[in-house]
């Protein structure tokens, strides 16, 4: 090999060097921003899993109370329905009694009137 071959190749050499050297900087810092972001990520990741243990205690403290007030609502509904159903039949016993009454009156009449 010639001394001007050598010289290109050590060229060659140096300059793929040099290259390799930037690129594996450039790589470098690529990996530490990605460390740095998956670092944050999990941190995110941490404080989205917490909202959400708070948020879901939250909903099911709600549905526990709202299952409560349903279920006193539909105490207080079969409550209002069996006196509703108590009073039309004390409204009924009642009217059987006017009318009976009535017929009696009418009856009476009508004797005092043949």
């Amino acid at each position: 090999m010639t001394p001007e071959e050598l010289n290109r190749t050590m060229e060659f050499i140096v300059e793929h060097q040099a290259k390799f050297s930037a690129d594996l900087g450039d790589l470098t810092a690529y990996f530490k921003q990605f460390s740095e972001r998956q670092e944050q990520d999990r941190e995110d990741r941490i404080k989205f899993e917490n909202w959400s243990k708070g948020i879901t205690t939250q909903v099911v403290k709600l549905l526990e109370y709202q299952s409560g007030r349903l279920d006193w609502n539909d105490k207080e509904a079969r409550e209002a329905r069996k006196r509703h159903e108590e009073l039309r039949r004390e409204m009924q016993a009642q009217h059987r009694e006017a009318m009976a009454r009535l017929d009696r009156i009418l009856d009476k009449l009508s004797d005092k009137l043949n």
